[in-house]
């Protein structure tokens, strides 16, 4: 049995250039990441942890969440916990890598 390969971008830092054509092929792809990620070259897991930080990042540029769930296609509730894991994590001066963040955020939401 032959092992598949890495997406080609996999483990290489996400440019402004690449963040802003993420959030452009979501909204094309109406938040398919399955898609997304086969576009971007990446894992899906890759394209959801670069989506909370672009949803954490807009918040703290005073974005509604009305306009992060719009450019994101995250729901309310997955903004919030989003914004309330990663200021956690930032005030507490945690060091956790953004994978263990979204992997905190997956089981939480999943609870729902």
């Amino acid at each position: 049995m032959e092992t598949q390969k890495p997406p080609t971008n996999n483990g290489k830092k996400w440019s402004e250039e690449e963040n802003e054509q993420l959030i452009k092929n979501i909204s094309l792809h109406k938040g398919n990441r399955a898609e997304v990620a086969t576009i971007h070259e990446r894992t899906q897991r890759s394209i959801r942890s670069q989506i909370n930080k672009i949803a954490f990042k807009m918040h703290n540029s005073n974005v509604s969440i009305e306009e992060i769930k719009t450019a994101t296609y995250l729901s309310e509730y997955e903004i919030k916990q989003i914004i309330e894991r990663r200021t956690k994590h930032k005030l507490s001066g945690d060091k956790m890598n953004d994978i263990n963040i979204v992997a905190e955020e997956d089981e939480t939401i999943n609870k729902q």
